[in-house]
């Protein structure tokens, strides 16, 4: 079979829900496919998750030609790495978009994931006239949930032939189903948590717009009358400091591990006995996946796609608007038996509906369709 290279161009290449999942579809794409990849912040943190020997070059900002207009330049430097495709990546990839359409090439795959601080509250004019010019240039636009496919259709206002929803997908190799929870005494003990303790937690960046400042705010409010309680939020970020002096205020601290970002997330996810998100915004988290293919419980906001990702007993009254966030907490923490049917459910569902091996051969399909195109 002959060579497919695929140039990828992030705004960042540092751990999030695309890089991850990227990650994944490159390991698991066939072995005819190379990469080669571009973070626009020269931030390569997601390098050690992505399979070197599928990676024919990792491009630098340095490299590009000199020059004054940055999507020529863009431009000019990815076509000469000789791709068959060109996958980019959010707002913070669209300059590529429009230089590579203005020299004539078109097998761009752009992927929209979701909006950061400056647009989850209302998206940018400025943006959104930019992406209804330039995004119809490439050959298709792929959304990850079906909020962000109404959103391009009837505010971008792509047509719908150019509007491509690829779930994302969980390595379910990597993620072992835990139903029964016969890791989790191990993984509490792992940090420092009493082996009959219940925790309460989530996994991701410490940003605004993850709100994990909500889920300390419930933990505060839950805590004094449940004793066993704890909880674990792994991840960095800005929000750090202000989720710390919370806990320190109720005197929380020790019952709480803040242990950063973790290489492997996994550890975490077997401590967990109820996985929490509490986000402003979101679309498709794959740290749900991940949760859910291991066999957690789950307590969200409801935002994004999640109340169609989680199976559908751990829909009504546990994926809820935020002032419900700590009743659905509180229902899941109280009862064990509840905890360990929704995780049984939701590992069952996210094993028929998200295997990664489905999810890359997507991506395998529409590959070729724009190389052909």
């Amino acid at each position: 079979m002959a060579e497919t290279h695929v140039v990828h161009v992030f705004a960042t290449y540092h751990p999030g829900g695309p890089q991850v999942r990227t990650a994944e579809v490159i390991r698991h794409l066939p072995e005819s496919y190379t990469h080669s990849i571009l973070a626009m912040d020269r931030g390569y943190g997601c390098r050690e998750r992505t399979p070197e020997d599928r990676v024919r070059r990792w491009l630098h900002l340095d490299e590009l030609p000199p020059g004054r207009f940055l999507p020529s330049r863009l431009a000019k430097y990815v076509l000469a790495q000789e791709p068959d495709v060109v996958a980019t990546y959010n707002w913070g990839a669209i300059e590529t978009v429009f230089g590579l359409a203005r020299r004539g090439f078109r097998a761009i795959v752009h992927h929209e994931e979701g909006f950061g601080p400056a647009e989850f509250h209302k998206q940018k004019l400025r943006r959104v006239l930019a992406r209804r010019f330039v995004l119809p240039k490439a050959h298709a636009v792929v959304v990850p949930s079906k909020r962000l496919e109404t959103i391009a259709r009837t505010t971008w206002k792509l047509r719908d032939r150019k509007v491509r929803y690829i779930p994302n997908g969980i390595d379910l190799t990597r993620f072992e189903a835990d139903p029964r929870g016969e890791r989790r005494s191990a993984a509490k003990m792992h940090f420092g948590f009493p082996e009959d303790c219940v925790v309460i937690g989530s996994v991701g960046h410490l940003r605004p717009e993850k709100n994990f400042l909500r889920l300390a705010e419930a933990f505060v409010r839950l805590a004094p009358t449940r004793p066993e309680l704890r909880l674990l939020l792994v991840g960095d970020g800005v929000e750090r400091a202000a989720i710390e002096a919370l806990l320190a205020e109720h005197g929380l601290t020790a019952r709480s591990v803040l242990p950063g970002n973790l290489a492997d997330p996994r550890v975490a996810y077997d401590a967990l006995d109820v996985f929490v998100i509490s986000s402003n915004t979101e679309q498709m988290p794959i740290s749900l996946l991940e949760a859910m293919a291991i066999g957690r419980a789950v307590a969200s906001t409801d935002v994004g796609d999640v109340a169609h990702m989680v199976a559908v007993s751990n829909r009504d009254g546990f994926v809820v608007a935020p002032p419900g966030l700590s009743d659905a907490i509180s229902r899941l923490v109280d009862d064990a038996a509840l905890r360990a049917r929704l995780a049984v459910d939701n590992q069952e569902h996210c094993a028929s509906e998200y295997p990664i091996e489905l999810c890359a051969q997507r991506y395998a399909e529409l590959y070729e369709e724009a190389r052909r195109a």
